[in-house]
Parts: C-alpha cells; sequence; structure tokens
C-alpha cells in the first residue's frame, strides 16, 4: 500500500507495467479530487479510464467518492 495524495495520477501512470502484468487483476485507490484540482491535474476519471483499459482493467466502479475499484 501506498500514499501518494495528490500524485495518484503519476503513480499509476509510473506502475503502467505492473497494472499490465496478467496477475494484477484487481486495483482498488483512493483518488483525492480536491488535491488534483488545486494541483492543475484535470480530466482524472477520464484519464484514470484510458489509462486503466490500456493495463486491460475492463470493469471499473467507484465504490465511493474518492474509492475506485478496477478489475480485469
Amino acid at each position: 500500500m501506498l500514499n501518494v495524495e495528490g500524485h495518484e495520477m503519476k503513480a499509476l501512470a509510473g506502475m503502467s507495467q505492473v497494472l499490465a502484468h496478467p496477475d494484477c487483476r484487481a486495483l482498488l485507490c483512493e483518488i483525492h479530487f480536491g488535491i488534483l484540482r488545486d494541483i492543475g491535474e484535470r480530466h482524472v476519471t477520464e484519464r484514470l479510464n484510458c489509462l486503466l483499459g490500456k493495463a486491460g482493467f475492463r470493469s471499473t466502479r467507484w465504490v465511493s467518492r474518492s474509492h475506485l475499484l478496477a478489475l480485469k
């Protein structure tokens, strides 16, 4: 578990090979939309969907306002 508050997009992008590996079948992460907005990160939901889709995740679901569950 990592705590990267406000740097979720950078952390997930840096993990692209790990996320794409067939053994990585699920991802649960907390997204800090307020912090991301404050540092100028825009279109986070769309970018997350694109990044996860490229890694092979076919199902994403917000289990709360800030927690995303993605499954392959």
